[in-house]
């Protein structure tokens, strides 16, 4: 086949288009990525739970998130299921992550902003400057010294503001919002706006509570006390419930992970408000450790003057802060009923000796599945009234804790491991697993399947 002139005119345009493309991409990413070793970093991850990744502007692969992690102008952040991360930027706009949820550190106005891809996050601009949040469908967030909840899904735009003013714009259209006012915009453009009337008491918002068999109790303030209405619950961003409910309160029974809840009614409508569910005995270590309003008076609220591996001030004031209320970790403890721990158990509980396999390089054969791994550890002086778990997980960040085990009071654990490098922990709690008391230093076990002998030398024989 013979081709024309035209063929090639055609061929030739098309190659010099090509080109065309590829140097205006390549000129794109040098000057979104150019001298990132000598660029300073923008913001922090000042903490994670569970599975946060990071990808940098100039690479192609995710990667773990650990606290304290560095975040460079156009990095993305990446939260999976149960999982959720506190992001500060050198602006002073502070960014709590939700689960599910994507964002990019961009650049607009002269400074750092969120580009929210999907998902959800609450924003506190008190102390910065100026910030902007923009999402997917090209809806732009503009903060003034704010608090507000936003959320971005392939549905649309959901803003609630807690404090401040916030400037909602998209297509050359503006709307304003104040302290207590929520608004949705749908994919298409149509705009819902509407008051936040209900007060909600309890949990807090922001709150970081551990589960617990009695359930968690939610309460709020209505005008009318026996108007019917409906509890909608979100979990990790995704699964949304509605609980209809008669009164001012209810118990529910939920597993870990994170939930955002709102009362709705007839006539009347709450904020959004969020917490998290930590496993019972899970602590932050660098959280100051408060207690739920007490809710037979919603308009007290009391916290614990106690911290653990904290650098803040301790709590002395009845009144929570703003910064502390998102700090909240509940107390299940009776109050009627003092605690029977002695005073020094945490120093007793330090004292912890573990043996049997530990830090130990265990073979298996080579057509066996996994190895038999037995910890054993003591006490000194011994203690009394105490429960264990053996926290196990393949990175000694023990993000992942699928292989932890509650143990009860016994001193021994029999664990069955694959092939692969793992790291251990022994956590001591009181009998309740209300209080985690103490942890022991982190160890580590390698499995090794053995491997076949090398099959014997065979020399050819010649016959004569």
């Amino acid at each position: 086949m013979k081709l024309s002139r035209r063929d090639y005119t055609i061929t030739a345009l098309l190659i010099i288009l090509i080109a065309l493309l590829i140097y205006l991409i390549d000129c794109h990413c040098r000057s979104k990525h150019a001298n990132r070793a000598s660029t300073k970093p923008v913001g922090t991850v000042e903490y994670k739970y569970h599975d946060v990744q990071r990808k940098a502007s100039d690479r192609l692969a995710w990667e773990p998130v650990k606290p304290k992690t560095e975040l460079y102008r156009y990095d993305s952040v990446m939260t999976k299921d149960k999982s959720d991360a506190r992001i500060h930027l050198n602006n002073g706009l502070k960014v709590e992550v939700d689960p599910n949820t994507m964002l990019e550190i961009d650049f607009i106005d002269e400074q750092e902003s969120i580009a929210l891809k999907e998902g959800g996050v609450k924003v506190d601009s008190k102390n910065a400057k100026g910030a902007t949040i923009t999402t997917s469908d090209g809806t732009r967030i503009n903060l003034d010294k704010a608090k507000a909840q936003i959320n971005a899904s392939s549905e649309g735009v959901s803003v609630d503001v807690k404090e401040g003013n916030v400037n909602l714009a998209k297509d050359g259209k503006s709307t304003q919002l104040t302290a207590g006012e929520q608004i949705r915009q749908s994919k298409s453009g149509e705009i819902k706006k509407q008051k936040s009337t209900i007060r909600l008491i309890a949990p807090l918002d922001g709150a970081i509570l551990n589960t617990s068999k009695n359930g968690i109790q939610f309460q709020w303030e209505l005008e009318e006390k026996n108007e019917a209405c409906s509890l909608n619950m979100t979990s990790n961003s995704k699964t949304t419930r509605t609980h209809a409910v008669q009164g001012t309160s209810i118990s529910l029974k939920l597993a870990d992970g994170s939930f955002s809840w709102q009362i709705k009614c007839k006539n009347a409508v709450s904020a959004t408000h969020q917490f998290r569910l930590r496993p019972q005995g899970y602590r932050e270590e660098t959280l100051a450790v408060t207690q739920q309003p007490d809710l037979k008076k919603p308009d007290q609220e009391t916290t614990a003057s106690t911290q653990i591996n904290s650098t803040e001030p301790s709590i002395s004031s009845p009144k929570l802060s703003e910064d502390q209320k998102n700090l909240t970790v509940r107390n299940d403890k009776p109050k009627t009923k003092p605690s029977t721990t002695p005073n020094n158990l945490r120093d007793v509980a330090r004292e912890i000796t573990i043996s049997g396999d530990a830090n130990k390089r265990i073979f298996i054969e080579p057509d066996a599945r996994s190895g038999n791994v037995r910890l054993a550890w003591r006490l000194s002086p011994p203690g009394k009234k105490m429960t264990y778990t053996v926290k196990v997980s393949k990175d000694s960040e023990f993000s992942d804790s699928a292989l932890s085990r509650e143990v009860g009071a016994n001193n021994s654990a029999r664990l069955k491991l694959t092939p692969g490098k793992y790291f251990y922990r022994i956590d001591v709690f009181d009998s309740n697993r209300n209080e985690k008391l103490a942890s022991s230093p982190t160890g580590s076990i390698e499995i090794v399947r053995k491997k076949l002998p090398d099959p014997p030398e065979v020399k050819s024989v010649t016959a004569d």
